[in-house]
Order: structure tokens, then sequence, then C-alpha cells
């Protein structure tokens, strides 16, 4: 069951964005988070701003186009440019799935943006409302948009789309703060040289700005309690009904 759903997953490869996919329903479909991939989506014209790279576990790649996405379940549906290789999976979705605390899956992705597939068990810890649900299990940034399957059946019940970890809105406000800084950095240079007792205030502010970045990204790179929440499957289905190919 591991490697099936294995031969079914992707890394999703949006511009300077990493995450997890999976081909699903049939082979024009791949699925992931629409956080994952939002940086090549204009909202104001409705448009896609390129295609998103996949790449299997043996390195082949592949384009793919956005051709849904859902802001509030936090997926994106998009469309595989080319035949699927001889040995690659597609998933099915589990029908009229309830969350139930105990059962047991299997979810798969790529974690922490590297290029190694990683499988992993689970539980399902807590059902949340709107068919959301706690994982119990090891899921890291780089798995958002991976699915999880239900170990018995091999139907997908859902998407790894959030870790819940304490401190998750500190960092947000970090990373805020340093976008600002950064941005105070630029308008400085952009105002000529500001030399203060012998030091560059524009490089020193810079050099202060690269290190908050660096350390936000791997404080949220690393934060992983063992917890994350699975969205529900069951919307990217409507979606998908709703799509003409």
């Amino acid at each position: 069951m591991h490697q099936k759903i294995a031969n079914a997953t992707f890394q999703v490869v949006s511009g300077n964005s990493f995450g997890s996919g999976f081909s699903f329903i049939n082979e024009n479909y791949v699925i992931t988070n629409y956080h994952v991939v939002s940086n090549m989506v204009n909202l104001e014209e409705k448009k896609a701003l390129g295609l998103i790279k996949l790449r299997c576990e043996d390195n082949q790649l592949f384009s793919a186009s956005i051709i849904h996405i859902n802001i509030d379940c936090d997926f994106a549906v998009l469309k595989i440019e080319s035949n699927l290789p001889e040995g690659r999976e597609i998933l099915q979705p589990a029908e009229n799935f309830i969350p139930i605390r105990g059962l047991k899956l299997i979810f798969t992705g790529y974690p922490h943006g590297e290029n190694h597939l990683l499988s992993h068990e689970g539980i399902i810890s807590s059902p949340l409302p709107d068919g959301r649900f706690h994982i119990d299990g090891m899921v890291s940034g780089g798995n958002s948009g991976g699915p999880i399957v239900d170990l018995t059946s091999g139907k997908v019940i859902g998407i790894v789309s959030e870790r819940r970890f304490i401190g998750s809105q500190d960092i947000k406000n970090l990373r805020a703060a340093t976008n600002v800084i950064i941005q105070q950095c630029e308008n400085l240079r952009q105002a000529g040289t500001i030399i203060s007792s012998g030091f560059n205030v524009a490089d020193l502010n810079q050099a202060y700005a690269t290190g908050l970045t660096i350390l936000t990204a791997v404080l949220e790179s690393n934060a992983n309690p063992g917890i994350a929440i699975g969205y529900p499957i069951t919307p990217v289905v409507n979606a998908i009904k709703e799509i003409k190919i």
C-alpha cells in the first residue's frame, strides 16, 4: 500500500514554493494545496501566472496548469500536460467518508522541500468541524498537498494541509516584521548610502533582515509537534465534477 500511494505522489514546485501533490480520479488531475501554488495565481485577474512543475520519485519532470482553486478549502486542481508513465498510480476518493477517531491512515509527501519522498502511518486523533481532522503523525513543511489515505481501503480521505504547533502565529508575525525591515532596507538603499559611526546603515539593516529571514525559515520548517490537520477530499471531488476538460 505504501508504494502504491508513493507512486501517485509528486513533489510540486511552484517557483520558490515547494509542496506535495497526487494523481486523483484520472490521469489528467493532480491535487495539491492552494497555498503551495498561490504564488502562481493572480487573484485580481483570475488567471495563472505560469506552469507548475511536478517531480516523481525517479526525478521525471512534468508540467501542469492550474485549472481550479479553492482558497477556503485550501486546494488546487492541476491539469498535467502529458501522459503519465507506466507504473504511476491514480488514487480514488473514499465515498461518504466521516472522520472517526483512531482510523489508521497513510500519508506521503516531500518534507522540507527535499527531493526525498517519504511515507508515514498515523491515525485520526480527533474529528474537527467541516470534515477536517487532526492527524497524529510526523508532518513537516513540504508535506502540504500530499494525500491522506485510509490504510485499509487505499482510498483518499483528505489532504495534508496544516501543522498545528504552539507559536505558529508568532512565526507569522516575525515573518511580517522581517518583510517590513527588508522594505525599509530597500528604501534606505534608494535614498543613498548612510554612514553612522563607520557603519553603512543600509548594509547593517540588510544583514539583520537576512538573519531574521533565515531564522524564520528554520523555525517554520522544523516546527513539528507530530500534530497536523487534514482537509476533507469531498470538496475536491465536487469541484472536479464541475470541470470540463
